[in-house]
């Protein structure tokens, strides 16, 4: 989807899809809580951090799963899509490993590390 009503198309549905989880969850007998971040964002950071330690009274662990991926040449990259790529591979990382440290001890799963 490409611009701002697609971004809020794919929101929707990705909110959505969520719900669905958490009721297939529930259902079962499980907890579980759906909650919309964009991890880019410091702000929505840590309402999911503190959305997730409210509605399960802790954190035990991360799994740091956002990322992005060019797919084309180092040479054909500019660097602007570069630097947006080390914001959503690293700095999204970081943001969400220190907001969760803030709120005590964790295991952290990384993608990356787990290749």
């Amino acid at each position: 989807a490409g611009g701002r009503e697609g971004q809020a198309d794919e929101q929707r549905l990705a909110a959505a899809g969520a719900q669905a989880v958490v009721d297939e969850i529930t259902d079962r007998g499980g907890t579980a809580a759906a909650i919309q971040a964009d991890v880019s964002q410091k702000a929505d950071v840590m309402r999911l951090i503190n959305g997730t330690t409210d509605a399960f009274g802790r954190l035990d662990i991360l799994i740091n799963n956002a990322g992005a991926l060019i797919n084309k040449s180092f040479k054909e990259t500019t660097s602007t899509e570069f630097s947006e790529q080390y914001k959503a591979n690293v700095i999204t990382a970081v943001n969400l490993t220190q907001a969760a440290l803030a709120v005590g001890f964790l295991i952290l799963i990384d993608k990356w590390l787990s290749r």
